[in-house]
């Protein structure tokens, strides 16, 4: 008898505590209930701060309200059971206002496995959601509205990462300085997919810096200065994709005006990631494989994709037209890319441009239809580029000199 007590005992104590479903009300809830259910709904975020949250609670924010405060996670979830913060009724989403007093809507910092599902946050000072040294972490169906800095920020070390199904938008009038997302953060494995940005002001609308294995896929981006970038700050970068996403009106008002970009040796302007030019970093370079995306210029879109100390990348199946430059733009050294079944039409300078510099750029084109540039293919005379199975019509000139011509191309 005494061993079976025992053995009871034991098995009490090692098995999780079930999951429980806490509710938040700003109009009608109440502080100094249980929280377990609607009719005993808390009020504020604050008492969603202070409580101590198991794996796979769910803390759930009533549609429709509206609080004046910021929410910080308190508790990590498990793998095997994420903590979830979501909504329930019926109505509009659940909004968290800063007010544009605050500098933080969301902030989840030294945690893991904590999903932040169907809610919005606007008027932000600085980073609407932030997400710090934090692991796991997932940002779904979230809206974002009138955030002054960057909507989503991710810094320290922060790996798995995952952006899905937010939106981004901004009333008349206001004015980003930041990003969609931004991920700066020396890890491995990101991915934001299926957002939709619109009427973006910023200068980069989804940016991967120091990040392997980063993945943008399936996101609708209008306007900002840069739509995609994958930047090496200190450290060499692989395994990028980005595929299927729709892209328009970059504009150099905002930032270089182009869609898509990989940058090898210096970022953005940051503090942590600008070139010293009295000690200047080592060359950094980064490899991707970009297809599928439609990229629409605009009257101050300079480009559509674009590549510097990019290396060892495919390029292909995109579709690009009326950039007021280049269609694609490889420079810096950028080598041993490939450029396939791409379709650009409508350029000023050129479709196709592998300028090496002082560096050894080299490219293989294929079965490109390329429309409608000053030049169909062009390169300085230290690149080294092959071409052939390409269609080019409505240029000036098809081809650089130093480029040999393909006997396929058409």
């Amino acid at each position: 008898m005494y061993l079976r007590i025992i053995l009871a005992v034991f098995v009490c104590l090692t098995l999780p505590a079930a999951a429980a479903t806490y509710y938040v009300d700003s109009a009608q809830g109440n502080d100094s209930a249980s929280g377990l259910s609607p009719a005993q709904a808390w009020k504020s975020l604050g008492t969603v701060n202070r409580h101590q949250f198991q794996p796979g609670d769910r803390i759930l924010l009533a549609r429709g309200r509206t609080w004046f405060e910021q929410l910080s996670v308190s508790s990590s979830g498990r793998a095997d059971a994420p903590l979830l913060i979501g909504s329930y009724g019926i109505g509009q989403q659940p909004v968290i206002d800063a007010q544009g007093v605050r500098n933080r809507g969301v902030s989840v910092v030294g945690k893991s496995y904590v999903t932040l599902d169907d809610i919005a946050v606007q008027n932000s000072t600085s980073l609407s959601i932030e997400v710090f040294n934090s692991s796991h972490i997932s940002i779904t169906h979230c809206t974002v509205r009138n955030s002054k800095g960057t909507a989503i920020g991710v810094g320290g070390k922060s790996p798995d990462v995952r952006v899905d199904g937010c939106s981004y938008s901004q009333d008349p009038g206001f004015s980003t300085d930041g990003s969609f997302v931004s991920i700066f953060s020396p890890v491995d494995g990101a991915v934001v997919s299926d957002n939709q940005i619109t009427g973006f002001t910023g200068r980069i609308a989804i940016a991967f810096m120091d990040v392997n294995n980063a993945v943008a896929s399936g996101n609708n981006i209008d306007g900002g200065g840069l739509a995609i970038a994958i930047n090496a700050c200190s450290r060499n970068l692989t395994g990028g994709q980005i595929y299927r996403n729709v892209v328009s009106n970059t504009s150099t008002a905002q930032g270089d005006g182009e869609a898509i970009e990989l940058t090898g040796h210096v970022g953005p302007p940051n503090a942590h990631c600008e070139q010293d030019k009295a000690h200047p970093f080592p060359v950094f370079t980064v490899s991707a494989e970009i297809s599928h995306n439609r990229i629409q210029g605009g009257p101050h879109t300079f480009g559509g994709i674009d590549g510097w100390h990019a290396v060892n990348s495919r390029v292909h199946d995109n579709q690009i037209a009326d950039v007021q430059k280049y269609g694609m733009q490889w420079t810096a050294g950028s080598t041993d890319n490939q450029f396939s079944g791409n379709v650009i039409r409508h350029c000023g300078v050129a479709a196709i441009a592998i300028y090496a510099g002082t560096g050894q750029g080299s490219a293989s084109i294929q079965h490109n239809r390329l429309e409608d540039a000053g030049v169909g293919i062009s390169a300085d005379p230290r690149a080294q580029v092959s071409e052939d199975y390409n269609t080019i019509s409505g240029v000036r000139a098809l081809r650089s000199a130093s480029i040999a011509a393909g006997s396929h191309t058409k």
